[in-house]
């Protein structure tokens, strides 16, 4: 794979006993970076660490700064302290805007407005959510603007904006389709089986939820839900089932397990006419 590939060549770098300097503080970096990736969090968080002191030794502030944000998500995806990663991203973002590096200070809004919304910050989440939004307006960074978007729709959802919530969902899911991620089409999709059960539209809700269940089913891969969203699923999706009833349910579940991946999009496009961000 490109990952095996790449640390090959990046651990032969330092098995080369380069001299510390930026050579090996890159080196380092990405091996971090790609060790995070492949959910290999201890050497990721060793590696980044080492990176990180040696960037600060060689003085180059704005590579420290990308090291920090490498380290942020590291941390996050380990599962470790909330609070300090928070903390990562928000030092990251003050660096990142001193520097005028407009890409990692959007990476590091990203990583503060994810840290927020996970720990039910909605409040606080939203106006950085909503610069970010702002920041992404004619930009290519195809990641950050759908995280802009993702994160607007889940404070929509926090006070029940419903209709706010799927125009952000929405924009989010048209992003993700032109960066061809389908994990996150698939989060997207999920969000908008939300939003259409909390407008009432219960048998296009249940559609939806099927969809994103076979698409993780075919993928391998479970839908990992976050405490509030579990609430969310709960709250929306069983008060649709309650409506519909349990026969009914079931029904419109599997008519979406069994759409194709494309039929499931232009059926959670099929509202886009009628909403614009």
């Amino acid at each position: 794979s490109h990952f095996a590939e790449g640390t090959r060549r990046l651990e032969d770098t330092l098995a080369s006993n380069v001299e510390d300097g930026p050579l090996k503080a890159r080196a380092l970096t990405y091996l971090g970076t790609i060790d995070a990736a492949r959910g290999r969090s201890a050497a990721a968080l060793s590696r980044l660490e080492q990176a990180i002191t040696l960037w600060g030794t060689v003085g180059d502030e704005a590579e420290l700064a990308a090291a920090r944000d490498e380290l942020g998500w590291a941390v996050y995806e380990g599962g470790e302290e909330e609070a300090q990663t928070l903390e990562l991203f928000e030092q990251n973002l003050e660096h990142a805007r001193r520097f005028g590096h407009h890409a990692l200070a959007s990476r590091s809004l990203a990583g503060v407005c994810q840290m927020l919304v996970v720990t039910g910050q909605f409040e606080r989440a939203e106006p950085l959510a909503l610069e970010l939004h702002a920041s992404m307006r004619d930009s290519e960074d195809v990641v950050n603007m759908c995280a802009a978007d993702h994160y607007l729709a889940d404070c929509a959802m926090h006070r029940r904006d419903y209709t706010l919530a799927e125009q952000h969902r929405l924009s989010a899911l048209e992003t993700a389709l032109t960066s061809e991620n389908v994990m996150q089409q698939a989060v997207e999709i999920h969000g908008l089986a939300l939003t259409a059960a909390g407008l009432g539209r219960d048998k296009e809700a249940l559609r939806l939820e099927g969809t994103v269940d076979a698409k993780y089913e075919e993928l391998g891969a479970a839908l990992a839900l976050l405490p509030f969203y579990a609430t969310w699923r709960e709250r929306d999706l069983g008060a649709a089932r309650a409506r519909l009833g349990e026969a009914r349910a079931n029904a419109a579940f599997d008519e979406g397990r069994a759409m194709t991946w494309d039929q499931a999009i232009e059926l959670a496009l099929g509202r886009r006419s009628a909403v614009r961000v």
